[in-house]
This record gives structure tokens, sequence and C-alpha cells, in this order.
């Protein structure tokens, strides 16, 4: 007596289909993970001079192009001012006597707050902006300022010392610099920018 045949050979293969839709998901969120965790490189640029022909003297040409480190250390009682780490420029200004100034106090309730204060220091802005324009004329190529403030000194006092910095004032004398366009013809203009580069020398507290 023959077998019947098994009706399991003649079953067609199932196919099967993957949900990858919790994958997907789970691969999206760590991603974002992963982005907002992660150290970004800080990649730093140094730029050299091209070689230039010219018949003048080799080290003026240097000094010229050289940073001067310009540097302002904002203090307590005053302001320093620094270039070439005090080998080329260097003058104190120091705070206004009775001078009514911002001093940050910090409530019961943790909002910090600024109000004026005859026990805070009266900065002398103009004093310091006029010593800028100074340096500015002296090394008109230098865009850039270091700001090195203690950490006692208030925020509001950063922002005027950087407000001062940056640009020129309408009763300061002009500083013309030169513009030279695609025709080879050149113009010279009023610089309005003073010190438009601010970085932080240190961490404030």
């Amino acid at each position: 007596m023959l077998r019947r045949p098994s009706s399991r050979s003649k079953r067609l293969p199932e196919t099967v289909e993957l949900n990858l839709v919790p994958l997907m998901d789970a691969l999206v969120t760590l991603i974002c993970f992963l982005l907002f965790t992660s150290a970004f490189l800080s990649i730093v640029e140094i730029e050299t001079p091209v070689p230039i022909v010219s018949n003048e003297d080799p080290t003026e040409l240097e000094v010229a192009a050289k940073p001067i480190q310009l540097t302002l250390k904002i203090h307590s009682k005053e302001i320093w001012i620094e270039a070439g780490f005090g080998s080329l420029f260097s003058r104190r200004i120091p705070v206004m006597e009775g001078g009514v100034g911002l001093e940050k106090i910090s409530p019961k309730d943790g909002e910090e707050t600024s109000v004026l204060s005859e026990n805070s220091p009266q900065y002398d802005y103009e004093a310091l902006h006029q010593a800028l324009v100074e340096v500015k004329q002296k090394w008109p190529q230098e865009t850039m300022v270091v700001l090195m403030p203690d950490s006692g000194v208030s925020y509001d006092t950063i922002i005027q010392v950087i407000d001062v910095s940056r640009f020129f004032k309408e009763t300061d004398p002009p500083l013309y610099k030169k513009v030279k366009y695609e025709d080879g013809s050149e113009i010279d203009v009023v610089e309005k920018e003073l010190f438009p580069k601010i970085v932080f020398g240190n961490t404030m507290g």
C-alpha cells in the first residue's frame, strides 16, 4: 500500500517582512544623542605671509606685520593697557574718584541684578578709548585686543569696555586706510573699526 504524499512539501515558503521603523527610530535617537554629547575640536589656523620683494629692511617689515599682542587687564581699581607684553606700549587707567558705578547684587530669590552704588568702581572709559585710539594710530594694522578681566569684574563693565574698544567715535582724529579697486586705483577711506576682534585671555570665575 502506497503512502499518500505529505502536503508539507507542496507549501510555498512564507515571506517575512521586517518592521524597520523601530530600528530607524533608535538610530535617529542615537545620532541626536551623539551630536549633543560629542566634543567638537577647534581647528587652529596659522596665517603665514607670502614672500615679497622689497628694498626695505626685512626686520622692519617683520615688526610691522607681527601682532602687538594688545591686552586689556581689567582689575577692580584700574585697567592696564599693554602692547608687546608692556615693551611697546603700557598705560594705567585708574578708576574715577567719587564715581558711581554698577555693582552686582544677588537677592534671596537668586536673580542677579545690577544697581548703582558708590562702593563699586567707575572706570574712565573715555580715557581708555583715547588710549586705544593712540595705539591704533601707531599700529593701524592691528585689529585684535585681548581682554583679561578679574573674577570680581561685573559683566556690565566688560560690555562697556568692549563697546569703547570696537569702533571709532565721530570726535576721534580720523585714521585713513587705502582701499584698492580691481582696476588698480586706490582711494583713502576713513577707518571706522578700532579693534573689532575681541578675545578673552582668561576664564572668569
